[in-house]
């Protein structure tokens, strides 16, 4: 786990909540197979300069499972130039539960977040992920090819929202960024979990718990 999902598990655990980390999605393969196929994915991989085999490139993953609904925490390495790009598709007018107007914004406002961790070989590039989008510029270097890396982690993204939109699975993403009203005035969400004292873990168990019964 990393710190934002254990910070996240142990809330839930406190709250009593049943839960489970990293749980497998239900397989719809009608759903599965709608996705990879529509002209909307066709085009969000092309623009991205995508090449080759799209069924290769796998979906995201939630966190956690609760209840009948999935939880999936978007850190700072979810919000660049690439998910802003998925992010214009316009299949997310269709998808009510996403604050898409924020969703823009944070991966406006906060690449030069993204950059921080997101340069390290692993994360730019792969080999999988250059066989799709070619080879990578320097890390950070955009003028060129960019960072295949970051072009499929923001496809995958997109491909988890699709395919939650039509198999009906309810997700919930989390932002980092997200400002929650604390003691009369608005704080980002990781610097109230940074904190971790048992105040700012209610703040956060309120806010899971609006989102969870929505």
């Amino acid at each position: 786990m990393n710190i934002w999902q254990q910070k996240i598990a142990s809330i839930l655990s406190t709250e009593n909540y049943l839960f489970q980390f990293t749980p497998e999605l239900p397989k719809d393969t009608a759903a599965l197979k709608t996705i990879y196929q529509s002209e909307d994915t066709i085009a969000i991989y092309e623009a991205l300069g995508g090449k080759g085999n799209l069924s290769r490139i796998p979906m995201a993953l939630p966190d956690f499972w609760i209840g009948d609904q999935y939880l999936i925490i978007d850190d700072a390495l979810s919000f660049n130039r690439y998910r802003l790009a998925t992010l214009r598709s316009p299949v997310y007018q269709q998808i009510s539960s996403l604050d898409i107007d924020n969703y823009r914004r944070y991966c406006r406002q906060f690449e030069k977040e993204c950059l921080k961790s997101g340069v390290k070989a692993t994360v730019w590039s792969d080999k999988l992920s250059e066989l799709h989008f070619g080879a990578a510029s320097a890390p950070g270097d955009f003028f060129a090819n960019g960072g295949p890396g970051w072009k499929s982690s923001a496809l995958s993204d997109y491909l988890l929202d699709v395919y939650a939109l039509a198999s009906g699975l309810s997700l919930i993403r989390l932002p980092i960024y997200a400002n929650l009203m604390v003691a009369g005035r608005l704080e980002r969400l990781d610097k109230i979990l940074i904190k971790g004292d048992e105040q700012s873990g209610k703040y956060i168990a309120q806010h899971l718990a609006r989102l969870l019964t929505k």
